[in-house]
């Protein structure tokens, strides 16, 4: 999970329930997902949001590299709809 504090708001984001294969990016692929959420503009919850989903996804694949998921795979956990 994930705890944010920002102007004296704090908020918890629930780590998702999955299957890990290998840890290596899950770091990168978090702070990956909350830097596109700052860059595009998303409130700090929903920056969080995505990154958590976004480390989330990366720990059910092998590898560096190969495990970072591409912005559509994390856009498609975000809503729950099968990546296209």
């Amino acid at each position: 999970y994930s705890v944010e504090r920002q102007r004296g708001v704090s908020f918890l984001e629930p780590a998702r329930a999955v299957s890990v294969v290998d840890t290596t990016a899950a770091g990168d692929a978090f702070v990956g997902g909350r830097v596109a959420g700052i860059v595009r503009g998303l409130p700090p919850r929903e920056a969080v949001r995505l990154a958590v989903h976004a480390g989330s996804l990366a720990v059910t694949r092998p590898g560096a590299r190969a495990s970072l998921p591409r912005p559509e795979e994390v856009e498609a956990s975000l809503t729950g709809a099968p990546p296209a």
